[in-house]
Order: C-alpha cells, then sequence, then structure tokens
C-alpha cells in the first residue's frame, strides 16, 4: 500500500514491531477518525439527528503486564521517534491520571475562584496516550457506571465538561482522543463507559511469549529510519489538507450489511462506523465527498474488534485461564495452572478465585485437583474429562 495506512504498517515492521496488522491497526484508524472530527467541528459537515457528529475512537488495550499496552502507544507518540511527532497533530503522553485530573477542579487563590483545568482541556485537540487512568478502570470493572462522573463521560462523547463543584463550576469543550491500557479484567460494556471505548483484547499464548522474546532481541540495534519517519510525516500533513476538502461523508450500504453479519448491537453500531470512517480516511485519495466503505481490510478490522469486544465482555482474564488449559492439552493440575498464571500477573489467590468462579458457571470442571474446559476433549489423554474422570 502506498496510502498513509500502508505506510505507517510498513514503518512499524520496518522498526522490528510484531503484530502490526492486528494491534497497531485500531490506532492508524484512531488517528484518520481524530482528524476527520477536527475538521468536522470545525466546518461543520457531518451531522446526525441535529446533532454534530464526533467521530473519536477511543482506545483501551487490554493484556497482561510486559504485552504490548504501552507499546504501541509509543511507536505512535513518544518524544523524537513517533510516527506523529512534528507532525500537525497535537500529542501527549501521561503516566498516570485521575477523574479530578482529567476533568479539572476548582481552588481558590486570595479568596477568589480559580478553576484548574484538566487535562481534557489541555489536551482539547490532541491524541493523549495514558499508561494507567485509575478512574476508568475502576468504573468498567463495576456493574454500572454511577461512581463515575458524568463531566468524564460527556468528555468522551459530545466532548462537553460541564461540572458543578463546591467552589465554583467548570465548563469548556474538548475533542481530545484518549488511547489507554489497563490488565485483563471483566468489564461491564453495556455501561456508558464501555460504549465509548474501541477495546484491543491480546490473550498470548506460549507462542507468543515466545516470539515477543526474539522480535525484542532482534530489535535491538534497529535504528528509526530517519527517511521513512519524515517521509510518513510528510504523508500525515498531506492527508490533514486533503481532508479539510471534504465537504460531504457518505456511509455506503455495505458497512452496514457488515455490521449485520457480525451481529453488532444496535448501541455499539457507532463505534464500528468510526472505525470504518478512520480507516478510509487515512485511504482517502483527495475530493469532496468522503465515502465510508467496507474493503476486505477494512472488514478484518471490524471483525477483529467485534472479537475483541466479545473477549472482554466474557472476560479477559478467564480467556487466560482458558487458553492455558488448552495449551496443556486440554487438562491441568490446579497447582500447575496457578504456577503458569504467575507470568500473567495473578498470583494464587487471584487464578484460584477465577478458577472457580468458571467451575460455578459451568465453563470448567474440576475433580481431584485437576482442571479442564467443559465439552472438549482432551488431547494430551484423548479423553473426555466429563465422561471419563466424572462430572466435577
Amino acid at each position: 500500500m502506498t496510502d498513509l495506512y500502508g505506510m505507517m504498517i510498513d514503518a512499524l515492521k520496518d522498526r522490528g514491531c510484531l503484530y502490526v496488522e492486528k494491534f497497531a491497526v485500531p490506532y492508524i484508524c484512531s488517528i484518520g477518525a481524530h482528524i476527520f472530527n477536527l475538521h468536522n467541528h470545525r466546518n461543520k459537515i457531518l451531522f446526525e439527528a441535529g446533532r454534530l457528529y464526533n467521530s473519536r475512537v477511543h482506545i483501551m488495550f487490554v493484556a497482561p503486564p510486559g504485552y504490548s499496552k504501552t507499546f504501541f502507544q509509543d511507536q505512535f507518540l513518544m518524544a523524537d521517534w513517533g510516527l506523529l511527532w512534528g507532525t500537525p497533530i497535537k500529542i501527549g503522553q501521561e503516566g498516570y491520571m485521575t477523574e479530578a485530573g482529567w476533568v479539572g477542579s476548582v481552588t481558590q487563590v486570595n479568596g477568589e475562584i480559580v478553576p484548574i483545568m484538566g487535562a481534557a482541556y489541555h489536551y482539547r485537540e490532541a491524541i493523549v496516550g495514558i499508561e494507567e487512568f485509575s478512574a476508568l478502570v475502576v468504573a468498567m470493572r463495576a456493574q454500572h457506571s454511577s461512581a463515575l462522573d458524568t463531566a468524564m463521560l460527556t468528555s468522551l462523547d459530545t466532548g462537553r465538561v460541564r461540572k458543578r463543584l463546591r467552589g465554583g463550576p467548570i465548563s469548556y469543550e474538548t475533542q481530545v482522543t484518549l488511547w489507554c491500557a489497563t490488565q485483563p479484567a471483566r468489564f461491564d460494556l453495556t455501561s456508558g463507559l464501555g460504549r465509548r471505548f474501541v477495546f484491543i483484547s491480546f490473550v498470548p499464548r506460549r507462542k507468543d511469549a515466545e516470539q515477543l522474546k526474539y522480535a525484542r532481541r532482534n530489535a535491538i540495534n534497529i535504528r528509526p529510519d530517519i527517511p521513512t519517519l519524515n517521509l510518513v510525516r510528510s504523508r500525515v500533513r498531506a492527508k490533514l489538507d486533503e481532508v479539510e476538502n471534504i465537504k460531504f461523508v457518505t456511509f455506503e450500504e455495505e458497512l452496514y450489511e457488515t455490521l449485520d453479519k457480525l451481529k453488532v448491537e444496535f448501541f455499539e453500531e457507532i463505534l464500528y462506523e468510526r472505525i470504518a470512517l478512520g480507516y478510509n480516511v487515512m485511504r482517502f485519495e483527495g475530493g469532496k465527498v468522503l465515502e465510508v466503505e467496507v474493503d476486505k481490510e477494512c472488514e478484518r478490522i471490524l471483525r477483529l474488534e467485534k472479537m475483541w469486544r466479545d473477549e472482554v465482555k466474557r472476560g479477559s482474564e478467564f480467556a487466560l485461564v482458558l487458553q492455558v488449559i488448552r495449551e496443556h492439552g486440554g487438562t491441568i493440575d490446579i497447582g500447575e495452572l496457578r504456577e503458569e498464571m504467575l507470568r500473567f500477573g495473578l498470583d494464587w489467590s487471584q487464578s484460584t478465585s477465577l478458577v472457580f468462579s468458571l467451575v460455578k458457571v459451568g465453563v470448567l470442571g474440576m475433580k481431584g485437583g485437576v482442571v479442564w474446559v467443559r465439552g472438549e476433549r482432551c488431547a494430551r489423554h484423548n479423553l473426555r474429562p466429563e465422561k471419563d474422570m466424572g462430572r466435577g
């Protein structure tokens, strides 16, 4: 590919990055969606039911410690060598963020009320990567997001931030695009917060761990290719000029046919719309009309997102347990399973709790300290555990 989408993929592969076509593509689509969103809010191009369309794609990368959560953020946002560094697209990175740090607060100085604007204001036209966003993670693990302030939810949706505090109100507009990450857990994606994020889920196999190990070793002494970096950044600048010429947007029927095939819930359709829009922006070749179409690559990305969302809904930490059992041929001693889960950052207590939760809902069987996945044949012993070991 010679468009910006393909150029970014090739640039990351040249750096020795692994799984680029899987885990990097949502970020590239998010960049395209961000570019269009700023254009739309300046020029009022695309509306939905009388409201200005907000195309931002916020990303939550769910993976165990050490499995590329911050890595891909850095490839785009890090100082000096990130693909977006030095382009007109504003960017930023933060290590830790609270709800108050995101929205803002007020204080008194010599008796006067002084608003302290949050990160959503300071990065109001930027893409910002945050390594640890505690308020988001806690809220998404809850059954309802009532603990999370409405001001934060609207900052990620419409961009309007209105918060009335004891010391006075905070009010501003933001079009920040948020990229963040967390460790595996079960999230309530039907909540207001879950509907505002595109999810990436990485449930690593042993093979993945081996490949990542060698990829890291092989990447030592791979320096940024400055001509390639400059070419990508130049193409980003050109993309901004191309998008400024867009006067009309159409969503082709094939997009909705694809979403119907994937059985996407109606309240999540807008997330897939935005991914497709961002993808088409990054492959846009100019003109006044942006046609949001679905080619094979776009459909592949939409299918990935559907798979990831379903995985996170079921519980990505549960998926880790199932993955380990399957890699051991279908049955495993619970002590060995606990040891295996240590490499994903889960201690014995946490992994035991996960196993018993899965046994309780009937996903796993357990007898005599041996654990298996119900309904699956044990490849190691060529038996069906429910039949040959008794129903645990």
